[in-house]
């Protein structure tokens, strides 16, 4: 397909874990549950740092692991197979091995599961990236033949095969999934329907104004629209033959795909005494209740929080490796960003965007342009909450540190913005250096930029110097860019500190003279 910063609550029946490092040892085994793309991005991690132990990580398709995010460029026909496999994670078969087994049971008490195949398997440290299912609505005769859902490589070879001989195709749910999939299924000019229950698409992305936009372009594409529209009947005795619609429309089709989200995988865990909320209940170190088993990506709730997008398992992956590998950087959640092409449109959104935040929002700043360029943020108290842009967005780096270091708006960046959609002129964005120095530049290291700053003064003068002194980039990556814009300029001291170098040299001299006089 893609950080807030709050106190972790916890219910009084989670009990807290101890946060005391595994002594992790070349006989030490990891064992990762889950060969998606965050369960795999974690293994290279651990490898990528050194990690001495063995790794064993599993996954429960019957293929090598993927890159579930391009399936939908895969049922488009844009790619092929090969180009979604992951390259081997290593070579090594002493130190890693990958199992097309699923995970039956996890008995933490004795540090052990059982596979599929009825093996055991003991482990120092357990972590679960189990992912997420899809979510369908209590409806009658979703298991009739031509009803699909589209959540992994078996669902899009079936839906790859049926775009073939399908004549009308019915989409529910209008988020990124079933936006992606709609327009997949027009690979062989099939007529194409999307139902939608909310008043826009990808309403957790997008606001109305740019759900509009999404959905003329989509119309663009030959692809109906239905907005506010919930199904209420599946249609059909052994085949579907078409859905009914609350408000007692009949749509006639030969196949039905449900993109209606995602629920966590969670019955294991549950089951294993894991305590599990909505998701798999962590805390800032991704540990769960019971010791030495962790959780990352869509299975894992951080703070009330399930994410829903890659961006956030990885760097969970990343804090997570960086520990067991003997680091001590702290996760403390993300910012929900998206940055991606709909239909080669460029959508890019950040923060604070959907429903559920409405009443948060004291200010809102719009540009919409007539070449169809919009943008829109979204601000508390000045402070930049969140972000939605259709369209290129030059700035968009920026406006992500700026959300995330939680920096005033000023009132000349909003009339600028309102003028020309920019918060920074042409050539003039805002250089690091020139940030409070109580700004954040690294959330996973907790490193500001006073900090970068002083080690910079301190003779730091490179990206890779700046990162071994302070910590910074080295966990998920997300600020590296900085740390080399910081050291594209020399360190330089403030005007008002050179002019006052005279001044002191003379006023030593004076008090110089005088304790003399007074001897």
């Amino acid at each position: 397909m893609a950080r807030v910063e709050r106190t972790v609550i916890l219910e009084n029946s989670y009990r807290k874990p101890k946060a005391k490092p595994l002594n992790i040892t070349t006989s030490s085994v990891l064992i990762i549950v889950g060969s998606g793309p965050v369960g795999v991005q974690f293994a290279q991690e651990l490898i990528q740092r050194g990690f001495k132990g063995i790794i064993k990580l599993f996954g429960d398709e019957p293929w090598r692991p993927y890159n579930r995010v391009q399936l939908s460029a895969l049922l488009a026909g844009e790619i092929r197979y090969g180009d979604i496999v992951y390259p081997e994670i290593s070579t090594d078969k002493e130190h890693y091995h990958f199992f097309n087994r699923r995970v039956t049971e996890i008995h933490a008490l004795k540090h052990s599961l059982i596979d599929s195949n009825g093996v055991r398997h003991q482990y120092d440290a357990l972590v679960l990236a189990t992912g997420s299912t899809p979510w369908i609505p209590k409806l009658d005769k979703v298991d009739l033949k031509g009803v699909f859902v589209f959540r992994d490589l078996d669902d899009a070879q079936q839906l790859m095969a049926r775009s073939v001989r399908t004549r009308h195709t019915v989409v529910i749910g209008g988020g990124l999934l079933g936006v992606e999939a709609a327009r997949a299924m027009q690979r062989n000019h099939t007529q194409v329907t999307l139902l939608h229950q909310s008043n826009r698409l990808m309403n957790r992305q997008l606001d109305v104004e740019a759900g509009a936009i999404l959905k003329r372009s989509l119309e663009g594409y030959g692809i109906e629209v239905k907005l506010n529209a919930g199904v209420s009947a599946l249609l059909g005795e052994d085949v579907v033959t078409g859905v009914e619609l609350r408000n007692g429309q009949v749509l006639t089709c030969d196949t039905v795909i449900f993109a209606t989200g995602i629920q966590p995988n969670v019955a294991m865990a549950r089951s294993s005494g894991i305590k599990v909320g909505r998701g798999i209940r962590i805390n800032n170190h991704l540990q769960t209740n019971l010791p030495d088993i962790f959780a990352i990506g869509e299975c894992a709730e951080h703070d009330d929080q399930i994410y829903g997008l890659l961006a956030p398992g990885h760097e969970q992956a990343a804090v997570l490796a960086d520990r067991l590998c003997g680091g001590n950087a702290h996760y403390k959640g993300s910012k929900a960003t998206t940055s991606l092409k709909v239909l080669d449109l460029p959508v890019f959104t950040l923060g604070w965007i959907g429903d559920e935040y409405e009443h948060r929002i004291d200010e809102t700043l719009i540009f919409h342009c007539e070449s169809g360029a919009y943008r829109k943020l979204f601000l508390q108290r000045n402070r930049l909450r969140g972000v939605v842009a259709i369209g290129e967005c030059e700035e968009k780096n920026r406006l992500h540190q700026v959300v995330t270091s939680q920096q005033r708006i000023l009132p000349w960046q909003k009339k600028r913005f309102k003028k020309d959609g920019r918060l920074w002129p042409v050539g003039k964005v805002r250089h690091v250096r020139d940030w409070p120095a109580s700004a954040k530049l690294c959330s996973c290291r907790n490193v500001s930029v006073g900090k970068l700053l002083y080690a910079q003064r301190a003779g730091c003068s490179t990206a890779d110097s700046l990162a071994a002194c302070t910590g910074a980039g080295t966990v998920c990556g997300t600020c590296a860019p900085l740390l080399q814009e910081l050291c594209s300029f020399p360190h330089q001291q403030p005007a008002w500190q050179v002019a006052l170098k005279p001044l002191l040299a003379v006023m030593a001299v004076a008090m110089a003279v005088l304790s003399i006089a007074l001897v």
